[in-house]
Parts: C-alpha cells; structure tokens; sequence
C-alpha cells in the first residue's frame, strides 16, 4: 500500500520534536509499504529552519530508513502569536502549491493529523483528488479539550466552528485514529460507528534503547548527578505541561539532599520556571537544552524516575497518551504522576506512584522500597513492550486499516 501523511509538526530521525509518524512509517515500509510525509521544515520545538533553501525553493525531498520526506518552506515564529498563525497558513498555501504530480504516483491512502485544523482540511481534500481512502486522526479531542482546560467557553463560536469540523471529518473518514484508551466513547457520542474508530496510540522505537550512547551534555552535570536519585523530565516546557507542579513537589523535597530534578527541553515557559527555581532558591533543579530522539535514550539512562504533571481536567478522563511516558517506560524508569485521573494507566499496572496531592507524593516516594522499584521497572519494560512498541502498533496499523481497507474494495 501506499501511504501519504500530512503533518505539519512531523519530526525526522536526529531531529527535535515528536516521531510518531516517522516511527510509524519506518515499520510499515519494512513491511513492504511506502510511505511519504508532508512536514514544515520549520522545527516546532526549537522554533529555527532545519533546512537550507535556495532563493526560490520551498520544499526538499529526503529519505531516511525507506521513508519519504516533503518538507516545506514556512514562515518563522517564536510564540503563540499572530507569526504562529501565519505559519499555520504557510504551510496550507505550500501545500496548495507544490506539485504532487512530480511524485509520480497515487497514494492508496491520506492520513490528516490535527495538530491544527488546516492540515487535515487539506488532507481530506487531496484524498479525494486522488481517489485515496482519508484518515482522520486526532491528536486530542477537539474542541473538547480546549473547553475542559478552561481556555475557551463552550459557547464560543470558535468551538461551534471547529465541533461542526470535527463532526464533517468524522463523518467523511475511511477510518479514525484516536491516540487516548476511551477517547472512541466520545467519537461514538457524536453518532459514529466504532467499527470506524481504531485506537493507535503513542508509543516509542524500542530499539533505541538498546544501544546507548553517552554524550557531552550529561557528561558535563554527571558530578551533580552522582550519588543521587535522578527525577527525570523530558519535554516541552510549556504552560500545558504544568511544570509548576513539579517545581513545587522540588520545593517539598529541597530538604532531602538525595534527589535531583532534571528538566530537558524547550518551550515558551522556560525561562519562567528557571526564574520560579532561582526565586524558591532551590539547588535541586538541573536544566538542560532540548535533545533529538535518538539521545533522549542516554539521558533516561541517567535517571532513576521519570515525571509527568498533568492539568486538573475532565478531558483526561478519555485517558492521556504522551510520548515522554513511554520513552519514561521503555528506559525501565519508575513514573511519577501527579494527576487527579484515580483509574490511571500507572496505578492500573504498577509502574508508579499517583497522586494529585503533592505532599503526598513526596512521601510516597520518600517510602519506596528496592523490591517495590524493581517491580514497578520490571513492569515498565513488559508494559511498554506489550502495548507502546512501535513495531506492534505498526503490525495494527497495517491490519486494521491496509488489511481490512482491501477487504471493503473486494
């Protein structure tokens, strides 16, 4: 089969950012597929080009592992300001512009991924140009999400807009993924079939954590790391990730000289908790700059937890997928969870602590025993092998939508 991707914040091997598509597809043309991904060049995570364009160029073609990259020329941003939303429409018009026809071929199948709405709008329209079968995949439920973290009313008009969208993509899909374990309740709430929904969700290559490198930027904190144990973040530092938390579970923990934060990432609220650690006067906090995939394996080496704080919001209750849980996971890390979501995946099957009570947190740490660590790792490993290996899920993805998509024509 032939598959086509549209996804404006695809990342590339030795790249920042979110693989899911790459890691997908690397399996899947292993398998005899062929894949190509629509992507901005524009790095998301570190807001900079990652690629070198001549005067009049707005788009390479590169392969990695077997699979197709089309990056775009777009506009540069720095913020979630009005330059993000020019980007968001460069990438529309690029895609308008370019000229499929130079791939001389015909997809089977277009995937839509939303992480906005314009990509998979073009996604659909571009599927019925070829004739391909369309995919939705929703990334998060939209505009669920925004009115259950109390960013808009649901009596906005922006959320009238983007739910008759969702409901028309729904409507129009072969197939639609969904990335949380209850999410397809809430697609089936607005009148779908479930036969359409297939939950696909985050996960991670395992096979970067069997060779693992050691680097400089580590290297160069390994003396504050030693003797420690390390509690290990991973990822976007942005509002969203509610590092406030884990900034203030730091607090609680400032007094017992055993452990140490480390924060790895970018993000527009970066510099804010930097400046929150120096105001607390807190030394228990490392932080370092954003890493591409392939070394997050090194750092979770050095780590001994990893952390994830999640907003106090009903949307949760459809479950969470995060890739940095099963990065966390697959590095045989124990998790720390703050969340108030009680039927967790961590508690459900022992791979960490949870709580939404900070201090209570602290003090469940503080009374982990050896024997309970070794299970909760040994745990970590079975579950993220079973369940988030990408060579699993692309076997599903392949079966539920190759397969049976080939069954229908028939």
């Amino acid at each position: 089969m032939n598959l086509w991707i549209f996804n404006h914040y695809a990342a590339g091997p030795n790249s920042y950012g979110v693989t899911r598509h790459f890691d997908l597809a690397k399996y899947l043309v292993k398998k005899g597929h062929k894949v190509t991904i629509f992507a901005s060049s524009f790095n998301h995570w570190r807001k900079e080009e990652s690629k070198d364009y001549s005067r009049n160029e707005f788009y390479k073609i590169e392969t990695y592992d077997g699979v197709r990259f089309v990056w775009f020329k777009t506009s540069p941003y720095k913020s979630n300001s009005l330059s993000r939303i020019k980007n968001i429409f460069s990438f529309y018009f690029v895609l308008k512009k370019f000229n499929y026809k130079i791939l001389n071929e015909k997809p089977d199948y277009i995937l839509g991924s939303i992480l906005h709405h314009l990509s998979g709008w073009f996604a659909f329209k571009i599927a019925n140009k070829f004739k391909a079968k369309f995919i939705f995949e929703e990334r998060d439920l939209w505009p669920q999400t925004l009115i259950d973290l109390g960013k808009v009313s649901k009596w906005n008009p922006i959320v009238k807009i983007l739910d008759i969208y969702e409901s028309f993509m729904y409507k129009k899909a072969f197939k639609i993924i969904v990335l949380f374990d209850k999410a397809d309740q809430y697609v089936m709430s607005k009148g779908i079939d479930p036969n359409k929904i297939i939950y696909l969700p985050n996960g991670t290559d395992i096979s970067r954590f069997t060779n693992i490198e050691k680097f400089g930027e580590v290297n160069d904190i390994s003396t504050r790391l030693e003797g420690k144990l390390v509690i290990g973040y991973v990822g976007s530092h942005s509002l969203a990730n509610n590092l406030d938390r884990i900034i203030k579970l730091a607090q609680i923990l400032k007094t017992d000289k055993r452990y140490v934060f480390l924060f790895v990432g970018e993000g527009t609220y970066k510099d804010e908790v930097i400046s929150s650690v120096k105001d607390m006067s807190l030394n228990n906090c490392i932080f370092l700059p954003a890493v591409n995939k392939e070394k997050i394996p090194s750092i979770l080496n050095h780590c001994d937890f990893g952390i994830i704080s999640l907003k106090d919001s009903p949307v949760y209750n459809y479950g969470f997928s995060l890739n940095k849980l099963y990065d966390y996971l697959a590095a045989k890390l124990p998790v720390i969870i703050d969340t108030s979501v009680k039927n967790n995946v961590i508690n459900s099957n022992d791979l960490g602590i949870s709580s939404n009570n900070l201090v209570d947190l602290a003090n469940m740490l503080s009374n982990l025993t050896k024997e309970e660590i070794d299970v909760m790792k040994k745990n970590a490993s079975k579950y993220v092998l079973d369940n988030h290996n990408w060579e699993l899920l692309a076997d599903k993805f392949e079966s539920e939508i190759f397969l049976k998509g080939n069954e229908i024509n028939v």
